[in-house]
């Protein structure tokens, strides 16, 4: 061009020697163009490629970051694209796209479950372990994210609080009036423990549900246990002696969570039991002697040589 286009000018083709120098300077753009959109392309592809593996670690905070780096290369390619219209840049822009897409569901999957955290219900074991173990996961993906971190920690420690209060109610041992006193106990505790501000599971309602939950608990083992003896109703009228030893200790003895209710409806057997027990009581006293320990049995007779001796 240095040399070509003096020499038009020499000639008088002022105009010829101006069309060469801007289709010269133009060829030399577009190559420059097509060297920098292929750098372009080049760094875009090989951002992809790196940055798939944030898709894999859930992490909140690295998913949005390569959102806004992704923005960016699309603004860029956007504008070279308007400068060159090479088909190699609508294949890396497609692929910028799904890769964005990609982004924004992973984003979405992991604020869903973090907002699906609110609309949960605390009510019983499973339900507070599947739930600490998600405040757990989310802590990770929000991994940075402080002002998201500090609810979640004060969410976590909240349902800490409600599982120790559902392992002190837990306990069948406890009567159903040392059950209804300690929930009311532990009701007011709770509620001046656990603000109901800015957290999803206010402390009064949750209480009643986990009282709830375990109240049904008891009550099935209650049913369970009194339908076992209902079973044998038919036959005690001819029980052996130890079976009829068995029943009574059962009866005499029922777990703290039997029910008023379930006892009552045990008042036919129990009274059979006794009918029969009277019948065979000889034995029965013997089945009862061959339970005691061996000190015991020596008080027992003891006692018996006693009785005897009083009497001739």
């Amino acid at each position: 061009l240095n040399k070509v286009k003096p020499n038009l000018e020499d000639l008088g083709l002022d105009n010829e020697a101006s069309n060469l120098d801007a289709r010269v300077r133009s060829l030399i753009r577009r190559v420059e163009d097509v060297a920098e959109a292929r750098r372009l392309i080049s760094e875009v592809d090989n951002w992809i490629r790196i940055s798939h593996g944030v898709l894999g670690t859930n992490r909140l905070k690295d998913i949005r970051t390569a959102k806004d780096v992704a923005k960016s290369y699309a603004s860029k390619l956007k504008g070279m694209f308007q400068r060159i219209n090479l088909n190699e840049l609508q294949v890396v822009r497609k692929g910028l796209k799904d890769f964005y897409d990609s982004l924004i569901i992973a984003e979405s999957i992991i604020t869903k479950r973090a907002d699906n955290v609110w609309n949960t219900k605390v009510s019983d074991e499973d339900s507070i372990s599947e739930l600490l173990e998600e405040i757990d996961s989310l802590i990770r993906a929000y991994d940075g994210l402080d002002d998201d971190l500090t609810d979640f920690h004060l969410m976590k420690n909240g349902i800490h609080q409600y599982k120790r209060v559902h392992s002190r109610l837990n306990d069948v041992s406890l009567s159903w009036v040392d059950y209804k006193k300690l929930s009311q106990e532990i009701e007011e505790e709770t509620i001046s423990k656990i603000s109901e501000k800015d957290f999803p599971w206010p402390p009064k309602e949750t209480i009643k549900n986990i009282v709830k939950t375990i109240s049904d608990y008891r009550t099935l083992l209650s049913k369970e246990w009194a339908d076992d003896i209902l079973a044998l109703e038919s036959d005690i009228p001819v029980m052996d002696i130890a079976s009829a030893n068995q029943l009574q200790n059962k009866l005499s003895s029922p777990p703290a969570y039997v029910t008023d209710a379930h006892l009552k409806k045990l008042e036919k057997s129990r009274a059979t039991l006794e009918k029969r027990l009277s019948e065979i009581k000889i034995e029965w006293l013997v089945e009862r002697y061959r339970e005691l320990s061996d000190q015991d049995k020596e008080k027992f007779m003891k006692t018996i040589s006693s009785f005897v001796n009083a009497k001739k």
